[in-house]
């Protein structure tokens, strides 16, 4: 089974360098859940280092079989790591983004709404930072 969908994450705060990374479950048959995991990396940001945690896995009924494409940012105002994802396969018209959220950056992250996530197939995104 393969890792794919890597992602970089600098938490100024420690000045620590993470990655961040999907299981990609969804590639085996019968599928198996696609957790997302992340892990801090050395100083030249070359090697993980230390150990991994799991950040979230798709557990609920409208992530479908997969949860994939992870990006992470702090909060400085809450004080809280955002974590958003995407979820169900692309070429469905259930595929969706979702987040979750947690006070430290290994987690444990908790997702924002049990409910169906935004799909992006029928709003528009605006991001401001």
């Amino acid at each position: 089974m393969g890792n794919i969908d890597a992602s970089f994450f600098l938490d100024q705060a420690t000045n620590t360098s993470y990655l961040i990374w999907k299981r990609d479950g969804n590639g085996h048959f019968p599928p198996v859940p696609t957790p997302i995991f992340i892990q801090p990396l050395s100083r030249d940001g070359l090697t993980r280092e230390g150990n991994q945690s799991q950040m979230i896995t798709n557990d609920q009924r409208w992530e479908g079989p997969l949860v994939e494409g992870p990006w992470l940012i702090f909060s400085e105002v809450e004080s809280m790591y955002y974590l958003f994802f995407s979820a169900n396969g692309f070429t469905s018209p259930k595929y969706a983004i979702g987040v979750a959220r947690s006070v430290t950056v290994v987690g444990p992250y908790t997702k924002v709404s049990h409910r169906r996530g935004v799909n992006i197939r029928t709003c528009s995104c605006y991001f401001y930072s």
